[in-house]
């Protein structure tokens, strides 16, 4: 039987340095999200971006944890589980992601950058700066580490069960913006993790 790949979208709704809260993509039109407590560090925020999620700064950070199924039930609970930790200083968002799997199973065959992850288990978000629903920055990774991002805005009314990460127009995704940031990914016994660095400089915000 063939295996069926894992996603994972995580919206955040970004204030610069402000806060940040977090959206059910499948919800989003009825809900104002979720509280996300994103931790804020002082001075300069020393790891090794190696994914494997071991500095002492990420445990102090409170996961998210409580994510739905667009598919194949919307709104149901997933197979898998999935934590989420966020933390920032004055310089860069840093994303720490630990998504529970079976290692053998694992689907990472893509290798060049904005290539087409719909077959691959791969993490996905979206950063909306403007905190608009219309316009954002959209991110994914999968698990051998290949990145993918673009600019996004919505053809309807908001994000609510959109989807993301299409070609260069799909799902109204402008892939030819190649952002600065970076992510690394490592196996795990129990599934795959990711650390991903993002300069707010990279960002545009409303003022």
């Amino acid at each position: 039987m063939k295996r069926t790949a894992h996603s994972c979208v995580l919206i955040l709704l970004a204030s610069y340095l402000a806060g940040f809260s977090l959206v059910n993509p499948s919800a989003a039109q009825e809900s104002d999200g979720i509280s996300l407590q994103a931790l804020q560090l002082e001075g300069e925020i020393d790891i090794d971006l190696d994914g494997r999620i071991l500095e002492e700064f990420w445990s102090s950070a409170v996961p998210i944890t409580d994510f739905t199924q667009q598919e194949p039930v919307e709104g149901g609970e997933p197979s898998e589980k999935t934590e989420v930790r966020v933390v920032f200083n004055q310089d860069n968002l840093y994303i720490g992601v630990i998504i529970y799997d079976d290692p053998e199973g694992i689907l990472a065959y893509q290798r060049e950058r904005d290539a087409m992850l719909t077959t691959d288990d791969r993490f996905m978000w979206i950063l909306d700066t403007f905190m608009d629903g219309r316009t954002g920055y959209f991110f994914e990774i999968n698990a051998a580490g290949l990145m993918g991002d673009g600019i996004l805005r919505s053809s309807g009314s908001s994000w609510g069960g959109g989807r993301f990460g299409g070609g260069s127009s799909g799902g109204g995704t402008n892939k030819a913006w190649d952002g600065i940031w970076e992510a690394r990914t490592a196996l795990r016994p129990d599934g795959w993790s990711a650390e991903i660095r993002i300069p707010f400089r990279t960002l545009n915000f409303d003022p």
